[in-house]
């Protein structure tokens, strides 16, 4: 899928997985390759390319259709970057995951999994 944002700039949206095109999804965020969804259950998902650790799963491997990111519920939303994902659980804790430069750990090392970055 292609978009065009603002004024003339155009850019590749990831696709939805048919598989995540059902009926009990509460937020769905789009970082550049990858994507991120809250579900009902308020579970986190996540889909698309992975080379620096932006789904959350525990390593850079792409997935094609959404996982679960960790086995815990209580997302209240999320924000899909360039190479990163943020997140705000239920109890207020902000959690990001991805490349550090986007994701506000700082330093230069992929996070793999969500990092608690504010209590």
């Amino acid at each position: 899928m292609i978009l065009t944002v603002g004024v003339g700039l155009v850019v590749a949206a990831p696709a939805v997985p048919a598989t995540a095109a059902t009926t009990g999804w509460l937020e769905v965020s789009a970082g550049t390759i990858h994507s991120c969804a809250i579900r009902s259950d308020r579970t986190l998902w996540c889909w698309g390319r992975n080379d620096t650790g932006q789904l959350g799963l525990g390593d850079t491997t792409t997935r094609t259709a959404p996982r679960r990111v960790v086995d815990e519920p209580a997302w209240r939303t999320l924000t899909a970057g360039p190479g990163s994902v943020c997140g705000i659980r239920a109890d207020g804790t902000l959690w990001c995951w991805g490349e550090a430069r986007y994701a506000g750990a700082g330093g230069t090392e992929e996070i793999l999994e969500p990092l608690l970055i504010a209590a």
